[in-house]
């Protein structure tokens, strides 16, 4: 069962037509904008440049993440441009996932050629991970989907 299923397809779809139109090849900050663009030409509800809380001891601290979205208020979407997504990535992606407080993350690549590439990431109430790429329903091909699924 994929948790907010209606939701996390809306932003795979999203985030298709940026990679149909721009194609891959830029830096992440190119379709962090147009995004922002597709996400409200969609009335998708987001956020970005939002702060994540982490504590160290007693110490509380905020710092700003420039490479993801949070939307629908529940879905933290991280977003690259890179050749191939690493464990470096993953890591990323739950650690903010983690900070965060949320059930459901997608971590987006849109640096691979053909297609764009997607994980999804779980949280449970055990705070175990597990990566699932499983397709939206409408999917018109196949996408690339990372080693160890």
């Amino acid at each position: 069962m994929i948790i907010y299923k209606e939701e996390s397809n809306a932003l795979i779809r999203a985030c298709r037509e940026i990679d149909d139109e721009m194609g891959c090849g830029f830096q992440e900050y190119v379709y962090r904008e147009c995004l922002a663009i597709e996400f409200t030409l969609q009335s998708i509800a987001f956020e970005c440049d939002r702060l994540i809380t982490f504590r160290y001891g007693d110490d509380i601290r905020k710092k700003e993440d420039v490479t993801g979205f949070v939307c629908f208020g529940k879905i933290l979407l991280e977003i690259r441009a890179v050749s191939a997504l690493t464990d470096s990535h993953r890591s990323q992606a739950i650690i903010d996932l983690h900070a965060a407080g949320f059930e459901l993350g997608l971590l987006v690549n849109f640096g691979t050629y053909p297609r764009l590439e997607y994980e999804r990431y779980l949280l449970n109430t055990a705070k175990r991970y597990c990566r699932d790429s499983s397709s939206p329903p409408d999917e018109k091909s196949p996408r690339k989907v990372s080693p160890g699924n």
